[in-house]
């Protein structure tokens, strides 16, 4: 995931859970649930980390960037 296709403002980023995590590894689930992403088509507002960049691009093909 390139720094172009983040949609950053002040320093956040918005997620939205866009595919199911049910039939993906453990360790994806698990970063879907870290991210704070609980349902189908939940957004969430998270600060811009190392750490949130970080699960966001392993499960990239589960969520999207608004």
């Amino acid at each position: 995931m390139s720094m172009a296709r983040v949609g950053r403002t002040r320093g956040h980023i918005r997620l939205q859970l866009v595919r199911s995590p049910i039939t993906s590894p453990r360790r994806q689930r698990l970063c879907v649930r870290c991210l704070g992403l609980r349902r189908m088509w939940s957004i969430r507002t998270l600060p811009l980390t190392p750490h949130s960049l970080g699960a966001a691009a392993r499960v990239q093909h589960l969520v999207r960037i608004l």
